[in-house]
Order: C-alpha cells, then structure tokens, then sequence
C-alpha cells in the first residue's frame, strides 16, 4: 500500500496557493523487499518535476522526472551498492540496462515511449543472449537468440510480434534440433525434427499448429522407424512401424489416435509374431501369437482391454504347457499346467484371481505327489502328500494358512513313524515318534 507523508507545512490554501503548488515533498513508499524513500514536487496532488529515490541505506534508487504524474525524459536506476542499473528515456532515446558486474545487460532505443529499432540483450559474462528488430513496440522481421557458450539457439521471422515464416532451433553443439514453418507463432506447414547430432528424427506437416497428412518417424541411426497419418493432431488410418533393417515389426490403423481393428506384429525375418484386434484402443476378442518356427505359442481372449474366456499357452514343440480360464480379467476354474513332455504339473483351482478350492501336484511323470485345499491364496483344509510308488507321505490340515490339528507322516509300508498336533501353526503335542526306529 502506498503510504504518502508530507513534510512540507501548508500554511493556508488560501494564503498564495500558487507560491505552495511546487514545493518540495517526500513520499515514503512500503514496498516488499525495497523500501525506498522519493523527495521531488507535487501538482494538485500528482508528482511533478524532478524527482529523487533513495534506499534506505540512504543510496540513490532512482531519479527522473514526472509531467502531471507521468514518468518523462530520461530516468535512471541503481543498484543497492551503488551500481548502475538502469538508463532509460521514458519517451524517445536510448535505454540500456546493466548487470551487477557493470557489464551491459540489454541496449534498445524507444521512440514514443515504445521499442524502435534493434533490442541486444547480454549475460553477465558479455555473451549476446538475444537480438530482435523492433516496430512500435512489436518484434518485426529477424530474431535470434543464443546459447550461453555463443552458439546460436534460434534464428526467425517476426511480424506483429509473432513468429511467421520459416524458424531454426538449434543445439548448444550447433547441430539443428527442429525447423519449420509458423503462422502467427502456430507451426504451420513442413517440419523437421533432428535427434542428437542432427540426425532427422521425424517429418510431417502441420495446419494451425496441429498434425497432418503423412508423418516419417526415424531411428536415431537414421532408418526409418514408423509412419503413418494424423488428422487434427491425432493418428487416423494405417500405421507401420519397421525394424532398423527396414522389416515391418508390426502394422495396424488408429481411429482418433486409438489402435482400432486387426493389429500384427512380426518377427525380424517376417514370419508373424502375434496379432489380435483392437477396438477403441483396447485388446478384444481373439489374440494368438506364435513361435519364430510357424508354431502356436498361445490363444488369448479379451473383452474390452481384459482377459476373458479360455488362454492357452503351448511350448516351442507345440505341447501344451497352460491351459485356463480368465472371467473380469482374473484367473477362474480349474488351471492346468503341463511339462513339456505332455504330463501335468499342476491342477489349481481359482475363484477371483486367487487360489482358492481343490488343487493336485504331479511328479515329471505325471504321477499325483500332492493334494490339498486353498481359500485366498493360503493352504486351506486336508493336505495329503504321497511318495513316487503311490503311498501316503504324510497327511494333516491347514487353517488360514497355518498347519492345524494332527499331522501324520508314514513309512514305505504305510506305518506311522510321526504324528504331531498343531493348534493354528504352533506345536502343541508330539503324539508318536518312532523315526529312528
């Protein structure tokens, strides 16, 4: 808030009005972070004349002069330690700025209190940063800017202050990091776009500042990596996208930016990896994919981004080597898993993408080594475990997870040689031991 303190002392406003109307008054201003103290003249209640600020270190902040309230002719600023910072005229003449070193910061001329002619801004070390032709306050015709070591940043055209016409951008190495053409600061027309070292890396069109037409992406080695069309900023139609050797590695059309019908993908030497269909950019319905031998690797069903329905998946002989089904995305039934001679491993039943229900577990040979119960992923109710000629193992219970009740475990000929009691994981009782009989 300004906060105004007259010192001069008003005798009367109606004892010569007049002889008052210029003398000098100070004006304390409460500004964040610089308070500063002015002394100049006021009329009717507005400063005019010259004018003086001061830090409140007693250094000079400012000093210029006013017309009816309006800042005119030459002002300069300075630094708190005393420094330059600032000469600007107000209406027309030359204005530099200077940094803290002393070094120029910025030099420009205004002619009717608007920038005319070349603007040059500096960094502290004397670099130019910076140079645009002026018109009436508005950039017009060529701009660079640069980077710290001096090499150049950007080089176009403006007209009424946008940017029209062809424009550069480059690299702190030199090397080109995009060009192409705007339209009142829209990119607007051909556009290149460069990896590191000036390699292109794409190529398109735009209109009003949105792709269009045919797009060329490419490899930072410089072969070409994918292309396809874009409508109003968004992928439409057929896309491929190929290996460095120039072999597709997959192919497919977007609809609003959105994969949308069938998708392929391949292998480097051609043959199809997988393929499947897409609608509104999620996995639907059949996917099957494929060993580098022309063999099934797998059959997957989704339903709008999620697996549903019945996936099987097979090893590189083509045996079988999964087998189940997915209800909302999550495993649901019995899942079976062979080994790769055909023998099962495994019988898991699920409920909600958890092991939950009955489940077996075979030996290489196909033989039942293990049966046992599960809710929510844990071991749940009779567990029983046989050894490779078919005989009872051992046998007992699960709780939450935890072993609960009597176990039991046998000899080859069927005898108990072991028997213990759990109460929820703990043991409580040992009620036969004749394990080292």
């Amino acid at each position: 808030m300004l906060r105004i303190t007259c010192i001069s002392v008003l005798l009367s406003l109606f004892i010569i009005p007049e002889i008052f109307a210029s003398q000098p008054d100070t004006l304390f201003y409460d500004l964040p972070g610089r308070p500063v103290k002015g002394i100049g003249y006021l009329h009717d209640s507005l400063p005019d004349g010259p004018w003086v600020y001061y830090y409140a270190s007693g250094i000079k902040e400012s000093e210029g002069a006013y017309q009816r309230g309006v800042p005119f002719g030459l002002w300069k600023y300075w630094y708190p330690d005393g420094k330059l910072m600032l000469e600007k005229n107000q209406q027309n003449g030359p204005c530099r700025s200077y940094h803290e070193n002393g070094r120029l910061k910025a030099e420009y001329t205004v002619k009717e209190g608007k920038r005319e002619g070349l603007f040059r801004e500096y960094d502290s070390a004397g670099i130019l940063m910076q140079e645009y032709m002026f018109v009436k306050g508005l950039r017009e015709g060529a701009g660079r800017t640069f980077h710290p070591n001096g090499k150049l940043a950007f080089e176009g055209v403006y007209k009424n202050d946008s940017l029209n016409g062809k424009a550069v951008w480059y690299r702190s190495d030199g090397s080109r990091e995009m060009e192409g053409e705007l339209l009142n600061d829209l990119q607007h027309g051909y556009w290149i776009f460069y990896h590191n070292g000036g390699i292109k890396g794409s190529e398109g069109h735009f209109s009003f500042g949105k792709r269009t037409g045919l797009w060329t992406f490419y490899y930072q080695t410089g072969e070409k990596w994918k292309e396809g069309l874009y409508e109003n900023d968004k992928r439409q139609g057929h896309w491929t996208v190929f290996y460095e050797s120039g072999q597709k590695l997959k192919e497919g059309d977007f609809k609003d930016d959105l994969e949308d019908g069938l998708w392929i993908n391949y292998y480097d030497n051609g043959q199809v990896d997988y393929q499947g269909t897409f609608i509104n950019g999620l996995m639907h319905g059949l996917w099957e994919g494929w060993y580098e031998n022309g063999r099934k690797r797998y059959e997957h069903n989704y339903s709008q981004g999620q697996a549903e329905g019945r996936w099987k998946y097979f090893y590189a002989n083509g045996r079988l080597k999964y087998e189940g089904f997915y209800k909302n995305g999550q495993r649901e039934g019995i899942w079976v898993e062979y080994n790769p001679t055909g023998s099962p491993e495994s019988k898991v039943t699920y409920q909600n993408g958890k092991k939950s229900g009955p489940a077996w577990f075979y030996d290489p040979a196909g033989v039942l080594i293990r049966q046992q119960g599960f809710k929510d992923d844990l071991p749940e109710g009779p567990f029983v475990s046989y050894n490779l000629q078919g005989s009872k193992e051992s046998e007992g219970a699960y709780l939450n997870g935890q072993m609960h009740g009597v176990w039991k475990y046998y000899t080859n000929q069927g005898r108990v040689k072991y028997a213990v009691e759990y109460d929820k994981g703990k043991k409580v009782k040992v009620l036969v031991d004749d394990r080292k009989k």
